[in-house]
């Protein structure tokens, strides 16, 4: 897109994914390819119980109704049990309905992981050297690199034109932000000059 070619396009794809562990009994079909969290629903009596619960740093979803929703991992399930709170696995149903699209298309899970989606980056910044720059611009707290591709008419300089900034993964749970900046990348890269 030569008019493109005027603006830098720049993709920050932050991805501090996590690796999928063993899950505890009755959580395994809900939990995501990329992380180690699985949705739980547990009974409160009060507010300084969800006070509590986030005092231990588990994503909270939702409190209604003396229950709280919740992301957790094994680690801050078992934690969670021995402060003497009820937890039980809820259906992941975005995470069900995906799958049983996929396995219907004869494809599973086809979102990228950390390793696939650094050699897919690398992989575009090398088909298209003359308008992308991949670079670091730091690492999550697993030690990551937290990926950024710059596509550009000169990727080398910095100059003092419009930017745009897409910024793919803001909430755990909304992976489809990746995904999408991918095809984006794709689109913008493949079809620079037209």
């Amino acid at each position: 897109m030569r008019h493109l070619g005027m603006h830098s396009t720049i993709f920050i794809l932050t991805l501090a994914l996590l690796g999928s562990t063993a899950a505890a009994a009755g959580f395994e079909a809900d939990i995501v390819p990329f992380s180690d969290r699985f949705p739980v629903e547990i009974s409160v009596p009060d507010q300084a119980a969800v006070s509590e619960l986030a005092g231990l740093g588990i994503d909270i979803d939702a409190v209604k109704d003396g229950v709280v929703r919740a992301y957790v991992n094994e680690n801050e399930l078992e934690e969670i049990e021995l402060l003497g709170y009820t937890v039980k696995p809820i259906p992941n149903q975005a995470l069900r309905m995906w799958r049983s699209l996929k396995e219907a298309e004869g494809e599973k899970d086809v979102y990228h992981d950390y390793t696939a989606l650094t050699t897919y980056l690398q992989g575009v910044a090398a088909d298209h050297p003359a308008i992308t720059e991949l670079v670091s611009i730091g690492q999550s707290v697993q030690g990551r690199e937290l990926w950024f591709i710059k596509i550009t008419d000169n990727p080398d300089l910095e100059e003092s034109e419009p930017e745009f900034k897409y910024i793919s993964t803001m909430h755990g749970d909304e992976v489809v932000g990746v995904e999408n900046c991918l095809k984006l990348i794709d689109l913008l890269t493949d079809n620079y000059d037209s």
